[in-house]
Order: C-alpha cells, then structure tokens, then sequence
C-alpha cells in the first residue's frame, strides 16, 4: 500500500525528529499488530546540499544566513498558489512566514525542545497580527505626556512593576497601516488603537465581562473594553530633579533651612550660626552649601536626643554669612530655594497633602504669602502642637515637587508611595475605525502608560 506522505517520524532514543523527504510515495506495512511506515526509496534528509525552495525564492538572500535557512528545505510539491513570497512578512528581529509548506527552524516545546526540527504548516496564517496606536495617542514620560509619532529609540517612558512607577527605555519604534478600533471611557477621552491591543483592566470591577479567555482576567483586548474598567496613572508618575539650578536657588535654601531649623546668636562681636535636624541628608545638604558658598570649614556633629534620637548638629562663624542668610530672600530664584529649604526642615507630606508646620505664626503667613503669589492654594490650620498651612490637591503637589528644588529625595517618595497610583475608569463603547497609519514601541519594561491608560507592549 503506498500513501503520499510528506513527512516521516523516526524514534531515536525515546524522542521524535521530524525529517523531510524528497520522495512522494512511502509502504506500509503490518507487522506484528503494528504499523510501520517506511519509504519506497532512499529519502534525502535535510542537508546543505538541498536546494532552496521556491518559496523563498526573491526574498531569502535579503535573509541572515540564520534566517535564510528555514527556506533551505522547503518542499517542491507545495502549490504555487501557497508558495508566494508576497506573503513573507519580516519585521527587524521577527520572522513570519504566510502559506503551506515545510520550514526548518528549532522545537519550541516538549521533550524535544530546542532540537532542529522541520514543521509542516497546515493551512495559510491569515492573520496580520500588531498592537499599535494611532497618532496624537500620548505616551508618559519622566518629561509629561509626548506624541508616540515623536518617541524615538532610547527615549524614556514611565511604566508600572510591583505597584510602582518605573523609568523604562525604548528598545525599538515601528510604523505601519492597519485596522483600528476607537474606545471612548466616562471621562470623554478618545483612544484610537489596534482591536488586538492589550490593556490592564480592574478584574473586580470587570468581572463577568469577556478579557483575553472569555472569562476574569486582568488583560483585555481593546475590542473587548466595553464596560470594562482600565487602569488610569493619576499619581506622580514622574522624577524630579534634585539638584539647584544656580547660586540663588542654593543661598535661599540655607535661608529655609535656618528658618525651620537653625538659629543665629550674637557673641560678642561675632554671630554664630546653628542648626540641628534629625536627618542626615538634609545635614549634609547645609554642610555643602556652607562650605563650597561660604567658604566654611562645617562639620556634622551628631548626638542623642532625650537619650533615643539621633540628631545632628552643624555650627559656623561669621557676621557676613549671617547677614545674609537672616536677609529676606529675593528674586525667583532664591525664593524658590527659600521655600524647599524650609520643606525639608518642616514639611512632610501624608495621603494626598502636604503640609508644612511652624510653631512661629509669622513665619506661616510669609511663607503662605508666598506659595499664593507662585500660585498655590493652601488652608491655614490652627493646631495643638504647631499651626500648618496644608496643600490638597494633588495637582498643586505635583507642581510644588516640580517647582521647588527639594533635596529630600525620601519625602517625594513618600507622597508617591502613599497617594493612590491607579484609578479605575469604564470604558463606555468601542467601535469600528477606519484604516491608518499606526506606531508601535517596544520597551524594556512591557508596558506603558498611552493616554494614561496602562497598557502592554506593542508587538
């Protein structure tokens, strides 16, 4: 009996080769209750001897040679309707083949895993797969919100590991045609995206609703979002830089800093500055700005407070240092350093506030005074130990963070840590777009935030 096959299975040390053949015709035959399979002729197994198949026939020599050798053993018997090569979609570091035929290439699976391996693909892949966004979709940055048309190879964007805001890096941008979807949330922001794209939605909230296996799950597809709910950046997804700008910002800092946690005494003819705080960075902040602006020798001193608290201590010298730091502060500049100084020594921040205390009414209404003519809106609050002026928004926050030098990397954190990160928002329909040029990102993280909307990777 003999049965066109194209493929034979061999059994070699408990494990399965799959080898192509150049014959068309095998025996078979029963022997023993078994059915053995054998070629009618000698096969030609797979060498570099064999020549390419058509299918690869215009396209492998722009193939690495890696690549091109999936192509070496394809089978002549494949009809030319399946064999065209117009169906061959390559993408930098992807290789898609589209049509019948037997390829070379590795197993991916199983006992045989990572063995080379021929397969044979039974039926055309008709599929067109890409996740990508439509133009004037925005991506977060450390800088704000950028165009994904302007995102370029190695710019960096905010994503999301272990509920915490991350810097990743873009590893690679592309840019195609493709059918879109458009998704509109109850907050009236328009997304235009690719319908195979994936968010991450809240599976409480969603529960019931179809995500990427018909049941709960916290990934959806975005011609799935209807109803659902995806998850929406609203913290300080953002890094602030650290650093003074310039010689004013840092002689109004030591200004605040003296205000909150110093004190200058007149000695004779001499005045004599101190300070005494209870963290070590913010000691070492002053101790720089002292020595490398003023020309001091300061050092840290530390001792324990009530006999449990460690604290430190810093003291210099000199009538002109201290007629300048006990000046009010002037010009932007200076004002700016003037009120992140006085942060880092009285200011702390909870759940969706920052609150700034002082025992010195004086001192809390210049200072409020300030923040009102920079724009700020803040509450003044009489309290039993220490009054406070209090800032709620979370946008007025964020712009004091980016707006004043704070040196105290710790009390950003804490404000980023503890206000909410994520809220959910409903995606109220989801329809049918028209055909457009859409981008796609690659990053080192797997996700991103587009339209502040957490998504994965583009792929």
């Amino acid at each position: 009996m003999t049965v066109p096959m194209k493929i034979a299975i061999t059994r070699q040390k408990q494990k399965y080769r799959l080898t192509t053949i150049q014959t068309r015709t095998y025996q078979t035959q029963k022997k023993g209750g078994r059915v053995k399979t054998m070629p009618a002729e000698n096969p030609r197994t797979m060498s570099e001897e064999q020549p390419r198949g058509v299918m690869g026939e215009g396209v492998v020599d722009n193939l690495d040679p890696g690549l091109s050798r999936a192509f070496q053993f394809a089978d002549q018997t494949v009809p030319a309707e399946l064999r065209n090569p117009e169906k061959l979609r390559m993408k930098p570091g992807h290789l898609k083949i589209s049509g019948d035929g037997i390829f070379y290439t590795l197993q991916g699976e199983g006992p045989t895993m990572g063995e080379p391996t021929s397969f044979l693909r039974l039926q055309i892949c008709n599929l067109a797969c890409g996740q990508c966004f439509a133009k004037g979709s925005k991506i977060l940055t450390p800088q704000g919100e950028i165009d994904i048309s302007d995102i370029k190879e190695g710019d960096e964007v905010i994503s999301y590991i272990d509920k915490r805001y991350v810097v990743a890096k873009i590893l690679r941008t592309e840019q195609r045609k493709s059918q879109a979807v458009k998704f509109i949330t109850e907050e009236g922001i328009h997304t235009i995206v690719t319908p195979e794209h994936i968010y991450y939605v809240d599976h409480h909230l969603s529960r019931g609703k179809r995500g990427l296996r018909g049941g709960q799950s916290r990934r959806c597809r975005a011609q799935f979002l209807r109803d659902k709910y995806v998850l929406k950046a609203v913290g300080v997804p953002f890094e602030y830089p650290l650093g003074f700008k310039n010689l004013a910002e840092r002689v109004g800092y030591i200004k605040g800093a003296m205000l909150g946690d110093g004190c200058i005494s007149k000695q004779g003819k001499y005045s004599h500055l101190y300070w005494q705080v209870c963290d070590s960075a913010f000691a070492e902040v002053i101790r720089d700005i002292l020595n490398k602006d003023f020309k001091h020798r300061a050092n840290i001193t530390t001792s324990k407070r009530d006999g449990r608290r460690l604290v430190y201590r810093l003291s210099v010298s000199g009538n002109v240092t201290a007629s300048i730091i006990s000046a009010e502060p002037k010009g932007e500049d200076e004002v700016r350093g003037y009120i992140a100084g006085f942060f880092d020594a009285e200011g702390h921040t909870a759940k969706n506030q920052l609150i700034l205390s002082q025992k010195d009414v004086r001192v809390l209404t210049s200072i409020q005074n300030l923040l009102t003519t920079l724009g700020f809106k803040s509450a003044y609050e009489k309290r039993n130990k220490a009054d406070a002026i209090v800032i709620n928004s979370k946008a007025q926050i964020e712009k004091f963070f980016k707006l004043f030098p704070i040196q105290l990397k710790r009390k950003i954190d804490k404000f980023v840590n503890t206000s909410k990160t994520n809220v959910s928002v409903r995606v109220i329909n989801v329809e049918p777009h028209e055909a457009l040029e859409v981008y796609s990102l690659k990053t080192t993280s797997g996700n991103m935030f587009v339209n502040r909307y957490l998504v994965e990777d583009c792929s």
